[in-house]
Parts: C-alpha cells; structure tokens; sequence
C-alpha cells in the first residue's frame, strides 16, 4: 500500500520553468517534519483559485511514496485584521489592490490608495471614480477624460468624444468633440444642432425639407439658425443670409 503523508512547511524559492512551450510555477518547500526541502513542487491550482504563494509563506502540502507533491492549502501572509463581517468576502493583492463583496449585494474594485474605484452598487448603478479615464471600443470610438498634467504649464484638464472611421485607416479620427473648461470644440464635416420631431418620425421622408431644431444661446435669440463663424451666435434664419460664409437651410 502506498505510503500517504500530509505536512506543513514554508515555502523557501519560486522558479518559473518552460513546459511544452508554456511558463510552470515550481517552488522549493521545507518541510516543519524534518527541516529537509522538499524541491520543484509544481503549483497548479484550480481555475476560479489562481495564486502563487510568496517566500516565506506557510502551506500544507500532501507527498506519497512515489515522490507526488502537491500543495493542498496555502495559509496567510499575516494575521487577519478583520476589517469585513461575517458572510463577506475580500480579495487583495500584495501589492494592496483588491475586490470588495459585501452582504448588500456590492461590489467594489478598488487600488492600494483607493485613488481609483469602481463600484457595483446593487439595484442602484455603476459608480467610477479614477484619476483618468478612458473607454475604447476598438474600431469604434473613445471617450477620454483627462486630468491636467501638472509638470506642463500649457496642458488643461479636458473630456473628448472620439469617433473612428476605419475606412481612414486603424486609429483615425472622422470626428471629434473637446470639452474644456471654457469652450467646446466640435471637428467633424457636418455638424447638426438640434432636429425637429419630424425628422425622427419614420413616416416622414428627412430628405423633405430638412430643418434644424430650436438653439437657446446668451444671444436671447431663439429659433432656426445659421451661425457666425467669427462669433459663434446664431442668426435668426431668413430667405436670405448675408451675415454668414456657409449656406443654410431654406436660405439663398
């Protein structure tokens, strides 16, 4: 019958080998028995549990007659402060960064400094608080949110609406919306303020007498307008426009 042993030991090296083309963990155990190491224990645990255990970690691990070693349980790095209640659960790294579930159903992902946090907060929404931001769909589009950068004097804090056209060519802009602290700024080949619902009713064909929607400015005039480009108020529309370099709808 073959021999079964079950002991304890700290873990004494770590190494990464190379094993039919893919990286294995192995680390070098000394065992609490007979202070002897026990070498090249490979680490292979189960999928919804991976971890590599430190230098100087305590593990219990299984051995048998034949030389199989494998680790069974690895124990903790420090002692546990309890900063959680009963039914929740915290993972968290070494380095400090960790994930949050609570017993009211949320979730929280969170840095060492908390510095940057993303919160699931159950049957309420999504909250992200972060020191940037960016959300990518590639091919797409980005949204980018960025903070001033402090070591250049001419840079500003800014929001940007990015819309790639992929028939320009990987990560080119077709158009492009810039929001600082006093303008925003809109890039693209046509831009469209505002539609009437008639626009937005499928029975209506968009191609007859297209008009666009109402635009309130600190001008105090409101309505159908042109705009001038030196300015930036609109023009109240008419059946001729002399005070504009572009043409518009229903003007001549």
């Amino acid at each position: 019958m073959a021999e079964f042993q079950i002991q304890t030991g700290i873990i004494n090296a770590i190494r990464f080998d190379e094993e039919n083309g893919r990286q294995v963990a192995k680390v070098d155990i000394q065992s609490h028995k007979d202070l002897s190491i026990v070498p090249d224990v490979k680490i292979d645990t189960p999928l919804h549990a991976q971890h590599i255990p430190h230098i100087g970690q305590v593990v219990t691990f299984m051995r048998t007659d034949s030389y199989f070693t494998r680790i069974l349980a690895v124990h903790g790095e420090r002692p546990f402060d309890a900063p959680i209640k009963p039914g929740e659960v915290m993972m968290e790294s070494t380095g400090g960064g960790f994930m949050y579930l609570d017993n009211g159903g949320n979730v929280l992902i969170a840095d060492e400094t908390l510095s940057n946090v993303f919160k699931l907060l159950s049957q309420v929404g999504m909250v992200v608080t972060a020191d940037s931001l960016t959300i990518d769909v590639k091919g797409v589009g980005q949204i980018n949110i960025i903070p001033k950068d402090e070591t250049d004097p001419s840079s500003e804090s800014k929001i940007e609406f990015v819309k790639l056209n992929s028939s320009l060519g990987p990560d080119k802009p077709a158009s492009k919306i810039v929001i600082t602290d006093d303008k925003i700024v809109v890039d693209a080949a046509k831009v469209e303020l505002g539609r009437e619902q008639s626009l937005l009713d499928p029975a209506t064909n968009p191609l007859i007498n297209p008009s666009g929607g109402v635009v309130v400015s600190r001008s105090l005039v409101t309505g159908e307008h042109s705009y001038d480009m030196f300015t930036g108020k609109p023009i109240p529309r008419s059946g001729t426009v002399t005070s504009t370099i572009l043409p518009t709808v229903g003007g001549s």
